[in-house]
């Protein structure tokens, strides 16, 4: 029994031993287990954008006969940063497309900006309204105006 554990106690000292090698030998090693230790250790935050439509059971349904129908939507910013964002809302039927409203701004992190905007009468044809905004990356939100009967 003290035999085993003589040999146990060696073949642990020549793995530590091989282990203080390899990490002093190969520097790419080192720069692995420096990695796996930041990322054990460190905690890295999410970073997103979120889009949305504000009061989405009520956007509008049908083209406009007259009077322009308004809806919003909110950009959030979670990019853990100041970020300018450029936003296009534009209209895209089968015969091209037709651009609404678009704007800059810049929000800090963990701020909103809602952008109220309006559909103005438009071809009389089944449509779809983009909203598309730009930052660190593109995202976009669409809804679908049927035809007038």
């Amino acid at each position: 029994m003290n035999k085993s554990k003589i040999i146990i106690g060696q073949v642990i000292t020549v793995v530590i031993a091989l282990t203080i090698y390899s990490i002093w030998t190969y520097p790419d090693l080192r720069a692995s287990i420096k990695d796996t230790w930041r990322l054990a250790t460190t905690r890295i935050p999410e970073s997103l954008t979120e889009l949305y439509f504000e009061d989405h059971l009520n956007l509008p349904k049908t083209i406009p006969e007259t009077e322009p129908l308004p809806f919003s939507f909110t950009v959030h910013n979670l990019e853990n940063k100041t970020v300018g964002y450029k936003y296009i809302v534009y209209a895209i039927t089968e015969n091209g497309s037709t651009i609404l409203s678009k704007e800059e701004f810049t929000l800090d992190h963990d701020k909103y900006e809602t952008v109220k905007t309006s559909v103005s009468p438009i071809e009389n044809i089944r449509t779809r309204i983009v909203a598309q905004i730009t930052g660190d990356s593109t995202h976009e939100i669409a809804f679908w105006m049927e035809a007038r009967k």
